[in-house]
């Protein structure tokens, strides 16, 4: 499966990209295109991004280590 959430050493996420558009036909479409195509925003949210992900992978780790101290 692709991680759509990494960057490579550019800073840009060309797995989201869809290189099928050209950039100046359609910049948005190009630049998140595959995203766009593969990602399913889950049906409790209004939208869901990088961000959101980031925010998802940090509690998960918050709750492991508060886990790890516990036991």
């Amino acid at each position: 499966m692709t991680d759509y959430y990494s960057y490579g050493t550019s800073g840009l996420n060309t797995a989201s990209m869809k290189p099928s558009v050209r950039p100046q036909d359609d910049l948005f479409q190009f630049t998140n295109g595959t995203w766009l195509d593969n990602v399913e925003i889950p049906s409790d949210r209004g939208r869901f991004g990088a961000f959101d992900k980031l925010r998802e992978n940090s509690e998960a780790q918050v709750k492991a280590i508060i886990e790890d101290l516990a036991a």
